[in-house]
């Protein structure tokens, strides 16, 4: 019995840290460049969407936002991973 509880423990407390590592953020496009699939917002944060060097056709998931545009970003540190409109 101790040894499932201490398993359980283990597995939950895994999930929170891998859950606890993507966070979002609001902010408003200030910058995009897409040579190097990077976006800056109005507080200065910038995120870098990594692109597949084996697909270089893919287009870009900051194709269609504009700077000014009210976004929510997934990410994590640098990286994002997803882009919201919000307007």
């Amino acid at each position: 019995m101790k040894t499932f509880l201490i398993s359980a423990s283990v597995l939950a407390l895994l999930g929170s840290l891998t859950a606890a590592n993507a966070a979002e953020v609001t902010g408003r496009i200030k910058l995009i460049d897409d040579v190097d699939h990077m976006v800056t917002l109005t507080n200065g944060k910038q995120f870098t969407y990594i692109a597949d060097p084996g697909e270089p056709d893919v287009v870009s998931p900051l194709d269609g936002f504009h700077v000014g545009e009210k976004v929510r970003i997934t990410h994590e540190g640098g990286s994002a991973s997803g882009i919201t409109a919000l307007d």
